[in-house]
C-alpha cells in the first residue's frame, strides 16, 4: 500500500473516532443539562420526600438512560414435564391437559397456573444442610439446575433469615445487567432444604432498534409523593430497569394470563424493607 494513502486512511479513521467520541460526550452532557438532573432540583426532591417521612439513603442518578425496548414473553411449562422433573413422573396429576394443573406427591405439591406460574411446596424437605444465608443461596441455585432451570440470568434482590430460622431468597430476571420486571423466582428454605418455590419468569425474544428514555430519576421520585403506604420508608437503591406491565394488555386480575408484550425502560426504587416500586417515564 502507498505510504501516503496509508497515512490518509489513518487520519480519516482518527477523525471518525473523534466524531463518535464527541457524540457520546455530547449526549451525556445533554442528559446532565436536564434541569431535573441538576443538584439543586435533586436536593429539593429529597427534601420534599423527607416531609412525607420518606428518607433517601441512595445516591440519586443524575442522567437519563436511553435503552432499547424488549419484546418479551412468559416462560411456559407443561404439567407432565414438571411431573418428571419434580416427582420422577409418578405423582398424581390433576387436569394434565389444561393450562392449569396440580401435582400431588406424598409431602410435595406443585401448582401450575396458566402454564406460566409454578408454585412448589415441600412439607418435609431434605438433602441439604442450610446453616446460613450463603448456604441458602447455593441451595437455591443447585435446586434450579437439578430441575433444569437456567441460573445464569438471575439477580439476587433479597436474602434474609427469619426469626423462625427459615430463609427467604428472592431473584429477578437479568438482561444486559439490568432487572427485567415483572419476573421473579422466590424461595423459602429451612435447615433441610427448599420448602417453597414461586416462579413467574420472562424470556427476551428480541431487542428492538428503538430506544426510549427513562426520564430523570428525580421525576420518578416525585411520583412517590402521591402514593400511599410509604410513610417511614427508606429508599436504599434507585436503578434503571426494564418493565413489562401485563395490565397494559388488559390482564388486571391475573398477570399470568398475559402471553407476551413489550418491556420498556423504567426506574426501580428499592426500600430498606426489601419492597420496591417500578416507575415508568413521566
Amino acid at each position: 500500500m502507498d505510504l501516503k494513502l496509508a497515512k490518509k486512511i489513518i487520519v480519516i479513521s482518527l477523525i471518525i473516532t473523534n466524531i463518535i467520541l464527541f457524540g457520546f460526550i455530547y449526549k451525556k452532557e445533554v442528559a446532565y443539562m436536564d434541569e431535573t438532573n441538576q443538584k439543586p432540583f435533586i436536593e429539593k426532591t429529597v427534601e420534599l420526600l423527607k416531609k412525607k417521612n420518606i428518607e433517601v439513603e441512595a445516591k440519586v442518578p443524575r442522567q437519563n438512560y436511553n435503552m432499547n425496548t424488549l419484546s418479551v414473553e412468559f416462560e411456559t411449562s407443561e404439567i407432565k414435564d414438571l411431573n418428571k422433573l419434580f416427582f420422577g413422573g409418578i405423582a398424581e396429576v390433576e387436569d394434565p391437559q389444561g393450562e392449569n394443573g396440580i401435582i400431588r406427591g406424598r409431602d410435595k405439591t406443585l401448582i401450575l397456573i396458566n402454564r406460566r406460574r409454578i408454585i412448589y411446596e415441600d412439607q418435609k424437605p431434605n438433602g441439604y444442610n442450610v446453616q446460613n444465608i450463603e448456604n441458602a443461596i447455593d441451595v437455591t441455585k443447585d435446586f434450579l439446575l437439578k430441575h433444569e432451570f437456567k441460573s445464569d440470568d438471575l439477580i439476587l434482590v433479597r436474602s434474609e433469615k427469619n426469626d423462625d430460622g427459615t430463609y427467604d431468597i428472592e431473584y429477578r430476571k437479568s438482561y444486559d445487567q439490568k432487572l427485567l420486571e415483572t419476573s421473579y423466582t422466590n424461595f423459602t428454605l429451612n435447615k433441610n432444604g427448599i420448602q417453597k418455590m414461586d416462579r413467574l419468569w420472562l424470556n427476551v425474544l428480541e431487542q428492538s432498534g428503538k430506544k426510549l428514555s427513562t426520564g430523570s430519576a428525580s421525576k420518578a421520585l416525585l411520583t412517590l409523593l402521591d402514593k400511599q403506604n410509604l410513610n417511614k420508608k427508606t429508599i436504599v437503591k434507585i436503578e434503571p430497569c426494564y418493565y413489562f406491565d401485563p395490565e397494559e394488555q388488559g390482564y388486571l386480575d391475573d398477570i399470568t394470563k398475559a402471553l407476551r408484550g413489550r418491556a420498556i425502560p423504567s426506574w426501580r426504587i428499592e426500600f430498606k424493607d426489601g419492597s420496591d416500586i417500578i416507575i415508568e417515564k413521566i
